[in-house]
């Protein structure tokens, strides 16, 4: 919802799993401080989401199942590999295992995102993202 010129539905965008799995998305292997050793993520590009949507904000309002929220500036989508997470080691991610949408930066990509400040934004059981 927002700031989006790509809607389906009521003035929002609406995303089922299908239709993350048609964007073009990407694996990412890296540690995170949540799980054991170097975990496979698999999902939709950050990027590739902004672009289906047409995101003109700043700021990505990112809530999850139980009204966690926080805000990623859209910027984080464009310098970095950060994906909307679906699978985790080859399987769809349940609501116990941080699912169904995990955003997940490329910790092991740089060291500056391995920090507290990044760590924040990677809500986990996302249920919705809003442009602003």
């Amino acid at each position: 919802t927002g700031k989006i010129a790509e809607t389906n539905v009521d003035g929002a965008a609406v995303f089922d799993r299908a239709m993350l799995q048609a964007l073009p998305g990407r694996v990412t292997e890296t540690s995170t401080p949540w799980t054991k050793g170097v975990i496979r993520f698999a999902g939709p590009l950050g990027s590739a989401f902004l672009d289906a949507v047409g995101a003109s904000g700043t700021t990505l309002h990112v809530v999850a199942l139980n009204d966690y929220a926080v805000d990623v500036p859209i910027e984080d989508f464009r310098k970095w590999p950060v994906i909307l997470a679906i699978s985790k080691d080859g399987a769809p991610m349940s609501v116990r295992d941080k699912g169904p949408i995990f955003v997940i930066y490329p910790f092991d990509l740089d060291p500056s995102l391995y920090d507290e400040r990044i760590f924040s934004r990677s809500a986990w059981q996302v249920k919705a993202i809003e442009v602003r």
